[in-house]
């Protein structure tokens, strides 16, 4: 079997649907918007078109007919001594369309309802946004018919590819289950730059390695098994399969082919999946992997489509540095499940909400607003200067300028000498900052080698506030930060010296506002890397770790960690084991462990040190219930 040569007729006759059906799908989509248009000045709140349903799965239920059919002859065509038992045409015709009503039941019906449901909340998000910037219902109306057509044809792309793609997999994989000869299916993936892995190819380590999968084979009825960069597993029966989650199938180009086999051999010939990664290779990536073009309906379609605000209102924003920034804002979301937003924008687009004379001159900021349904959300601003490369050049000089860092030194020096008598943890850390050259500067950007390294900088620091007071989806987690707050007191206690100044002073004496600001400073020293993790106070760098879904504290060398019954303690075989770590700790006496954590963080490395502290402040916050 040519392998190259199959997988080829499969993408071409996959890439010929998709060009045939996309923009019958498109013109729906736009025809629901331009409706909606033409209603709005006499309905203000005006639904999806009636038809609306029907137009995109009479779209749907087309190209599903279209692609099974196509792709289940290819198989009958393919291996004909297997499908003799379709006599006739009318035969093949029945086979044919049995696959493709099993399939719209399936899988395609539950995704005519989404995408139409998706439409209907992107319509409606629009009409909101234009009536809270207090645009006449005509100026919406205009609003909406121009808009139309660009979100009809990215949309429909999108929608043709993934549900072609899905459906002619099923095709093939169902087909061959009906083969009178013995077949197992493998999976093919392109080998190029762009194929999901975890780094080989683009240097890029995505969620899933599809990379690894090529040339996997497995029995008709099993599922492959897709290695995580998390370590973790997600089972498959064909690629695309809509099982899968949006990151192992939205624009996958994966095939699958077939061999003969020997009923008794197909057991035994199959090529076993790969295993998943080791803990030391784990590396969260988020599902999208590309960030949207640099124009308004692009950038808007995005952060709606991520879920990332409910209300985005960018245009007066410069698209180039939005678009530059816009994975960070998924990067941040996807790793602590966070809800939309209220919404993004500048914050003069929702003065009817916040009530706001000037947004001041702030590189960005969030604004809580109270939404009725789920209590506290985030408003993230942006200013029209954003990205304003004079603006950032001018600050990365002042950072960087030798008076500046002789100032902010002297200053930490002083939080140093206030607490390193009565906090040497403080003290050592400081001196290791010292070591490293990580300094300590008005803001945790005082490091930025670019004006980019800045403003990635100043997106996670705002988002640290979305995490700690706004965070809806994780209320427990602002309520933990609080609690650490409350009884360590670690801005009091001299570990904003390994912060920044704004994270210790702040810009009011007030202790509230000054902490928010230490949160806000730490959460963007936690999202710049584990190097700078040892700057973090521990129970707090322990509460980030808990609720990120990328933090490695949650590799599976940590699940195997089960509740254990007080014992003696026993040596450490490895002091790099944070396994027998835990479990040492976890086998001491209460009134103990304290003592037992001080001796054993003896046999690390001050640069070590704070994961390891990481580790034995998660086990304990948790009391290893069952699994960390």
């Amino acid at each position: 079997m040519d392998r190259e040569a199959t997988t080829y007729r499969i993408n071409e006759l996959q890439d010929k649907v998709v060009a045939k059906h996309a923009r019958r799908i498109g013109k729906a989509i736009e025809k629901a918007w331009t409706d909606v248009a033409e209603e709005l000045p006499t309905y203000a709140r005006p639904d999806l078109p009636l038809d609306h349903v029907r137009q995109v799965r009479t779209a749907l239920e087309e190209l599903y007919r279209d692609i099974t059919r196509q792709t289940a002859a290819a198989m009958v065509g393919q291996f004909k001594s297997g499908f003799a038992w379709l006599e006739t045409k009318d035969d093949m015709s029945d086979f044919y369309e049995r696959l493709y009503e099993e399939y719209l039941n399936i899988y395609g019906l539950s995704s005519i309802a989404q995408i139409s449901e998706a439409t209907r909340r992107q319509i409606t998000g629009a009409i909101e946004r234009g009536l809270t910037e207090g645009l006449s219902l005509p100026e919406i109306a205009d609003d909406l018919r121009a808009r139309a057509p660009d979100i009809g044809e990215v949309r429909a792309m999108i929608i043709a590819r993934t549900e072609t793609h899905s459906a002619s997999m099923y095709a093939s994989t169902e087909s061959a289950k009906r083969s009178t000869v013995p077949l197992v299916k493998e999976w093919v993936s392109v080998e190029d730059g762009r194929v999901r892995d975890f780094g080989e190819g683009d240097g890029v380590v995505d969620a899933f390695s599809h990379r690894a999968m090529n040339g996997v084979q497995v029995p008709l009825d099993d599922p492959f098994t897709v290695p995580m960069s998390n370590g973790l597993q997600e089972k498959m029966m064909f690629p695309g399969d809509p099982a899968g989650s949006a990151g192992n199938v939205i624009n996958c180009r994966c095939s699958q082919v077939y061999e003969a086999a020997d009923e008794d051999e197909v057991e035994d010939d199959v090529v076993q999946a790969p295993k998943p990664l080791t803990p030391e290779r784990q590396t969260f990536q988020y599902n999208t992997r590309e960030a949207p073009a640099a124009n308004y309906a692009a950038l808007e379609a995005f952060f709606e489509t991520a879920g990332i605000a409910d209300e985005v209102l960018v245009r007066s924003i410069p698209a180039a540095a939005l678009s530059k920034v816009s994975l960070q804002f998924l990067e941040v979301k996807e790793r602590f499940g966070l809800d939309p937003m209220y919404g993004l924008g500048t914050a003069s687009r929702f003065k009817n909400k916040l009530r706001l004379s000037s947004a001041g001159n702030a590189l960005a900021a969030v604004y809580p607003v109270t939404h009725r349904a789920s209590g506290r959300k985030a408003i993230f601003h942006l200013p029209s200067t954003f990205g304003q490369p004079k603006r950032y050049n001018d600050l990365l000089y002042s950072t960087q300028h030798a008076q500046t860092r002789a100032k902010y030194r002297d200053k930490q020096n002083s939080y140093v000498q206030q607490h390193g008598t009565t906090n040497e943890e403080v003290y050592d850390r400081a001196l290791i900052m010292d070591e490293r050259g990580d300094l300590y500067g008005w803001t945790v950007d005082a490091n930025a080698k670019t004006t980019d390294d800045m403003i990635r900088s100043t997106i996670y620091h705002e988002f640290g506030h979305v995490v700690h007071l706004s965070n809806t989806a994780v209320p427990q987690m602002g309520i933990d930060l609080d609690n650490v707050l409350a009884s360590a007191r670690p801005r009091q206690n001299g570990w904003g010296a390994l912060v920044s100044e704004y994270g210790t002073s702040g810009t009011r004496a007030d202790d509230r506002h000054r902490d928010k600001e230490y949160i806000a400073e730490t959460f963007a020293l936690y999202m710049a890397g584990e190097e700078q993790h040892y700057r973090i106070h521990p129970e707090i760098l322990a509460v980030y770790q808990r609720y990120d879904k990328a933090s490695s504290v949650k590799s599976f060398r940590l699940q195997r960690v089960n509740r254990m019954q007080t014992k003696a303690i026993e040596p450490l075989q490895d002091p790099n084991d944070g396994v027998q770590l835990i479990q040492t700790v976890l086998n001491t006496p209460e009134n103990e462990r304290g003592k037992v954590i001080k001796a054993l963080l003896a046999a690390y490395t001050d640069v070590d040190k704070p994961l390891i502290e990481a580790w034995l402040y998660e086990a304990l916050a948790l009391e290893v219930v069952d699994t960390i």
